[in-house]
């Protein structure tokens, strides 16, 4: 007679089970009659990351001058939080310390708590520390910094490596620490260096160093050498997307370093299978274990610079990915008209997605049947990397482009079948209507539908463009956003975002008022953000934080999660300097021409030494940089100037090629039609296609 092995039941066990149980449903049934946190003063203002919190227990101030005089009435340091909702660190902290007793506790009696959300002050992204973020390597999404009563900052807890957690140990750590610095600068510490000398040493190097030539050996040395071996950048065990670095390598011919950093980015769990676009944030060096939030404005970025990379090495993965991008961001990303500026992620207990990751048991269940058989789960294992202990987040990737390639109609059946697991997991997204957002997203699409000649993306783009006007009062005074409370606030990413939306426009649709737009909104960039020293631009303009802390008005050049302030303000002035800077125009916009590119040049010798300080964060700089010195751009005249400008620009794709029309390089119309290639203010030509395209691509 076989052995049965029987199970034995414990009076204890059972009675406990009854009482969890008991005790189950009764916190089923009283939770909704438990009283809900009192809304705290956050609740009337503007922000997603800040409304998050409207109902903490926190005595959490808006960034204002309230905060400000609180801190020096009541001699307590500020405890600033700078972060996102597209932040799954940021949004962690709120879930797992935010809520926490000792936490609120803590900071109610130590500090003045001021809640910062980067979607309302984009430019308190980048604010502290400027060229020394560079070296620390810290996720931007989620930051405390605090500062003396006397504004001064003096401690900062950043998360700059994945295994560290948000979680109210982190928080709890962080005050004591924050609490015992201002103490011992009450004691006047000697071992202290002086209260904001680290930020104002940044500044003075932002400000203050000599003008210098930007040292391109030096920096290719830098780039080159920061790739790993499993691909992209990665800065302490975290890697992002970083379209400005895969940019600059394009442009600069580096097609080797190009591709080791770029190909292992696209086969990874970065990218988006299900959904289109790419991943913000992976934690990992191989680039499994991802954060799925996603970015607008890099989105877009990345979409043209696998435009940009595809045009160089005609790879059919780079074509699809870039126009699955532009597609997801107006399509997904798109509300009334207008793209949003970033999805949310949700994740359950093990970090894993739950709408871009999957687990075994999601593969297999079904009511009837399996949703995959065995043979389906041991191909999407092979084919897209869903193996629980290679990718523990189970995110699709592409494990095999050239089989993909081959036949993609097996990929793109299974991720239908995925798709249809996740049909019932909503996508959330975010983001106020964002002139800065929606300016570069335009410019970014109107780019990648000119260099592919697709006529319909690019009217899409247009279109996005045309819907610009709602931020725009007068002729050039450019809002960060329409909504209320938000009219008034000055950045100059939305100004430079404008002015690059409507040059991209021009060039693809050859329509003066567009151009005539952008010119004037980045005349009055100029006017407005300009500092004392000349070429040197502030990122923000505001009186709202009058008096405020010391020595952050400064530039920006750090790619913290896009293309720096700097680096467009300094790519855009050179490209309408190359419509405008002519002998023979109206001479109002020929002096604007010329100061364009002066301004430029100067502002580039400027912040050339912080710049290199960036590393990989000053890509967008670098690549901004080469094209102002080798100042190079054709320009086409003739009734089918249009035609002829796209269809070259498809062959330069990095330069600027512009059709020539009303007040567009007056004498060069005059010579007849043709193509002429500028390089330092000589023209040649008229030349064809193929002598432009050699004479723009070196």
């Amino acid at each position: 007679m076989p052995h049965t092995r029987r199970r034995t039941v414990y009076p204890a066990a059972i009675a406990m089970t009854g009482v969890l149980t008991l005790i189950g449903i009764v916190t089923t049934l009283v939770r909704p009659h438990l009283p809900v946190d009192k809304p705290n003063r956050l609740l009337t203002e503007p922000g997603d990351y800040v409304q998050a919190a409207s109902h903490q227990r926190i005595d959490w101030y808006p960034l204002g001058p309230e905060a400000f005089a609180q801190a020096r009435l009541r001699d307590r340091p500020l405890f600033i939080v700078i972060g996102d909702q597209w932040s799954n660190a940021a949004r962690a902290a709120d879930e797992q310390a935010f809520r926490d007793s000792e936490v609120v506790e803590r900071l109610n009696q130590d500090f003045v708590c001021v809640r910062v959300d980067t979607s309302i002050w984009p430019a308190w992204q980048g604010i502290f520390l400027p060229v020394s973020r560079g070296q620390l390597d810290f996720d931007p999404g989620f930051q405390i910094w605090v500062l003396d009563p006397k504004l001064r900052m003096i401690f900062s807890a950043l998360r700059n490596d994945p295994n560290v957690r948000t979680d109210y140990r982190f928080i709890l750590q962080a005050a004591r620490e924050a609490r015992a610095t201002w103490l011992r600068y009450q004691e006047l510490d000697p071992a202290l260096a002086p209260a904001g000398a680290d930020q104002a040493a940044d500044l003075a190097l932002l400000t203050e160093a000599p003008e210098t030539e930007p040292d391109f050996a030096q920096f290719n040395e830098l780039i080159e050498a920061a790739i790993a071996l499993e691909g992209g950048f990665p800065e302490r065990n975290f890697q992002y997307p970083r379209p400005n670095a895969y940019r600059y390598l394009a442009r600069m011919g580096e097609t080797g370093a190009l591709r080791a950093s770029l190909d292992p980015l696209l086969r990874s769990c970065l990218v988006d299978w299900l959904d289109g676009g790419f991943f913000r944030l992976a934690s990992s060096r191989d680039m499994r274990l991802v954060e799925a939030d996603q970015l607008a404005v890099v989105n877009a970025e990345m979409a043209w610079c696998l435009a940009l990379a595809w045009s160089r090495r005609q790879d059919p993965l780079y074509r699809e990915l870039s126009l699955r991008t532009f597609d997801t961001l107006l399509s997904r990303f798109a509300e009334d008209g207008y793209v949003r500026a970033y999805r949310v992620d949700a994740t359950n207990e093990n970090g894993r997605s739950q709408r871009a990751g999957f687990d075994v048991a999601e593969l297999r269940s079904g009511w009837i049947t399996s949703h995959f058989d065995a043979e389906d789960r041991r191909w999407l294992a092979r084919y897209l990397g869903l193996d629980p202990v290679k990718n523990p987040r189970m995110v699709p990737r592409l494990v095999d482009p050239d089989d993909y390639e081959r036949d993609p109609e097996p990929y793109r059946r299974m991720l239908d079948r995925l798709r249809e697991l996740k049909e019932n997991v909503d996508l959330v997204y975010g983001g106020l209507r964002l002139a800065d957002v929606n300016g570069t997203v335009s410019a970014r699409l109107a780019q990648v539908a000119r260099l592919f000649g697709d006529a319909e993306r690019a009217r899409q783009a247009s279109d996005l463009f045309d819907r610009l006007s709602a931020f725009r009062s007068g002729v050039a005074e450019i809002a960060h956003s329409d909504r209320n409370g938000l009219t008034q606030k000055r950045w100059l990413g939305d100004y430079v975002g404008y002015a690059d939306a409507a040059f991209q426009d021009y060039l693809a649709t050859g329509r003066l008022a567009s151009i005539r737009l952008g010119r004037a909104v980045l005349k009055r960039a100029l006017e407005l953000f300009e500092m004392d020293s000349p070429g040197l631009f502030a990122c923000e303009l505001t009186t709202e934080l009058e008096p405020g802390p010391p020595d952050l008005r400064g530039p920006q050049i750090a790619d913290d999660t896009q293309e720096s302030p700097a680096a467009t303000l300094i790519r855009v002035l050179f490209a309408y300097s190359c419509l405008y800077r002519s002998l023979g125009a109206q001479e109002d916009l020929a002096t604007d021409g010329r100061y364009f590119l002066d301004t430029a040049t100067r502002a580039l010798r400027k912040l050339s030494t912080a710049a290199l300080r960036m590393g990989v964060r000053g890509a967008g700089f670098f690549a901004a940089a080469s094209m102002v010195l080798e100042d190079r751009c054709a320009i086409v005249v003739g009734p089918d100037a249009l035609t002829v400008a796209n269809r070259l620009a498809q062959l330069a794709p990095d330069s600027i090629v512009a059709p020539a029309f009303g007040e567009i390089r007056p004498v060069l119309q005059k010579r007849g039609p043709g193509i002429y290639v500028i390089e330092h203010s000589v023209a040649k030509g008229p030349l064809s296609i193929d002598e432009a395209a050699a004479r723009l691509n070196p």
